[in-house]
């Protein structure tokens, strides 16, 4: 009998460090900015977390190799083409404001998803260009793993985060 509660025990401390461990490793921040862009454009906030996990791990002041900026990775030329879409005015600058990069980025991904009406094709042209999903080519490997991980975080964060949620306003 004592064996048996020894093992149920261990169990459930591997269990609860496990827990510990995932938190860590997912974290959430700007979550205010995120809830407030989610309620914005209808888009599940678990989503917009798990995008910006993807794209830059939560940092404001990430630059990729094609010259995509913050959070969620907006280029330059793709932030002036959704401020003129949503009628505002455009820094290149401005894509380091955590607001700002999280409103693009999901009005962006807003657009994809009623475009597409898929998930996965929205994260496939969010990674690869719109052209990449309206010309049937391959795509690339990189795409095809982005995708798998994005939805991989996404589980995560429903799982870690249940009661994190916003509420439409379509």
């Amino acid at each position: 009998m004592k064996k048996n509660k020894i093992i149920v025990f261990s169990i459930v401390v591997i269990f609860f460090v496990f827990v510990v461990i995932l938190y860590k490793l997912f974290p959430l921040q700007y979550t205010k900015e995120i809830s407030t862009v989610a309620r914005e454009y209808d888009v599940d906030p678990k989503l917009i977390a798990a995008v910006v996990r993807v794209e830059s791990s939560f940092r404001v002041e990430a630059h990729s190799s094609r010259n995509a900026i913050g959070l969620m990775q907006i280029t330059p030329d793709t932030g002036r083409w959704i401020a003129s879409k949503m009628k505002v005015d455009f820094r290149e600058a401005d894509l380091l404001d955590p607001l700002t990069n999280l409103r693009f980025g999901t009005w962006f991904l807003r657009y994809l998803m009623d475009r597409f009406n898929k998930m996965d094709d929205a994260l496939k042209a969010y990674n690869a260009g719109i052209y990449a999903i309206t010309s049937n080519r391959t795509l690339s490997a990189e795409t095809v793993k982005y995708v798998h991980k994005v939805k991989e975080v996404y589980i995560i964060y429903k799982i870690l985060y249940p009661f994190w949620e916003m509420h439409s306003v379509r």
